[in-house]
């Protein structure tokens, strides 16, 4: 499994119409972008919040663990 950041990890999400504050931008470590097709340019706050905790967890291995504990 990978490993988990040790001082925790703060996800912001912005709604569709204003995003996110520019001083909360400012002091974030890092800003992530979901790729979007066609005429549409945002998802709601409902349908990104799964799309980045799912990468989150990919990305540190934890997918990984909860597929092998299911047997799949």
């Amino acid at each position: 499994m990978g490993s988990f950041p040790p001082s925790g990890v703060a996800l912001v999400l912005g709604n569709e119409e204003t995003g996110v504050d520019t001083r909360v931008m400012q002091a974030a470590q890092g800003v992530v972008e979901i790729p979007t097709f066609g005429m549409k340019n945002s998802l709601n706050v409902a349908a990104a919040a799964p799309v980045v905790v799912f990468e989150v967890l990919r990305q540190w291995g934890a997918l990984a663990a909860v597929d092998g504990a299911s047997g799949a």
